[in-house]
């Protein structure tokens, strides 16, 4: 499913002969949306041409198209942002940068993205130090929905980590000990974690392991 686009109206931003009927998007999404979109209307108000050079995003999970890059007196755009959710939960925030001929610094738009928390991760990175004792930490895991939602199956590198899931309460909490096999380099892995929720399209979460 798509996320539903909405727009969070503010007084008319001006820059560079440009108002902005916004420049902060919000957008609450559900569990199974897979993108965020956002639109960022403008309209030249200025004497002269507009002509936008480039426009970034702060992250390769966000795009953001303009139908052309130059503007004349009286003449309107938008620009449409997509954030693509893949893995990510709770709250996020993406930048779209917007530059200008003739001027270095940009305006910012920004996307303010909820994207429901099936399970409450704590914590999501583990680490150790290089020459600490392997010692295993403990990832535990909380069910926030009313449905039962079951693990079925972590994924890692087994030639560097060791992971072990423990049912606390099947379908509600769970804990995944992890540790290095050894911690005479430095590494860095992830953790896949896949649900069997919902039926069509399970989340899945991703944990960072590391020696540094």
């Amino acid at each position: 499913m798509f996320g539903t686009v909405l727009t969070c109206f503010i007084s008319l931003t001006s820059y560079a002969g440009l108002a902005w009927e916004n420049v902060v998007s919000k957008e609450d999404l559900g569990v199974r949306d897979e993108v965020a979109i956002a639109q960022f209307a403008f309209k030249n108000t200025g004497p002269g041409y507009v002509v936008i050079d480039e426009i970034r995003t702060s992250c390769g999970c966000t795009t953001a198209e303009l139908e052309k890059m130059e503007y004349a007196p009286g003449e309107s755009g938008t620009i449409e942002a997509v954030f693509n959710v893949g893995n990510r939960h709770g709250f996020q925030r993406k930048k779209i940068f917007v530059y200008f001929a003739g001027d270095k610094k940009p305006i910012e738009l920004t996307m303010e993205v909820n994207i429901p928390t099936v399970f409450v991760v704590n914590p999501s990175i583990v680490y150790w130090k290089k020459g600490d004792a392997a010692a295993p930490q403990t990832i535990k895991l909380i069910n926030e929905q009313k449905d039962a939602i079951n693990i079925t199956s972590i994924k890692y590198n087994s030639d560097y980590f060791d992971c072990v899931l423990e049912p606390v309460e099947v379908g509600r909490k769970y804990q995944i000990h992890v540790r290095p096999l050894s911690t005479n380099l430095k590494i860095r892995a992830n953790i896949e974690i896949n649900t069997d929720w919902p039926k069509d399209k399970p989340v899945s979460y991703t944990i960072t392991a590391y020696v540094k």
